[in-house]
């Protein structure tokens, strides 16, 4: 394991912490039992949550699922596999669209965006084309590719 002067969360292990920043502390009970990684990634685990709280944002990816309907979860969505969290949907109002398109997302520090889908009753109608989705910092911008704009858009799907 090479030494770096910075490392990821991920890369915040029992084991490196041992080779790197342990070395040289007697990590053994009153039982001369050596203390366990899982109790060392506890630690961890904790710190980083304690950290998070503090900071009021998340320091590992998570993939978040804003669903339709929250009472009424899709089946293809599953948890671990397809999200890490669920998440009230973010409603999109005429005035957004007068804003030009910005939503602004519940988080800070935004990555990537699956898909946007039109809903009403809780079912979802639409879908937003992937090339109308500019990903920003904290916030999303739907800027239609055709003339007329969302509400073309729209009233070309049915």
């Amino acid at each position: 394991m090479e030494y770096k002067r910075n490392i990821t969360i991920d890369e915040l292990t029992p084991k490196r912490l041992r080779e790197y920043y342990l070395f040289g502390l007697n990590l053994i009970d009153s039982n001369g039992k050596q203390m366990p990684d899982d109790l060392i990634q506890n630690q961890i685990d904790g710190a980083i949550s304690f950290l998070e709280d503090k900071c009021a944002t998340r320091f590992q990816l998570t993939r978040v699922y804003c669903p339709p309907d929250p009472n009424n979860l899709e089946e293809d969505m599953v948890e671990g596999e397809n999200y890490d969290e669920i998440r009230n949907r973010i409603d999109w109002h005429v005035n957004d669209q007068q804003n030009y398109g910005y939503i602004q997302m519940p988080t800070n520090r935004l990555v990537s965006v699956q898909r946007i889908r039109g809903v009403y009753d809780n079912r979802p109608i639409w879908t937003v084309p992937e090339p109308w989705i500019k990903k920003r910092l904290a916030s999303i911008q739907i800027v239609p590719t055709i003339t007329g704009g969302l509400s073309a858009a729209i009233s070309s799907e049915g």
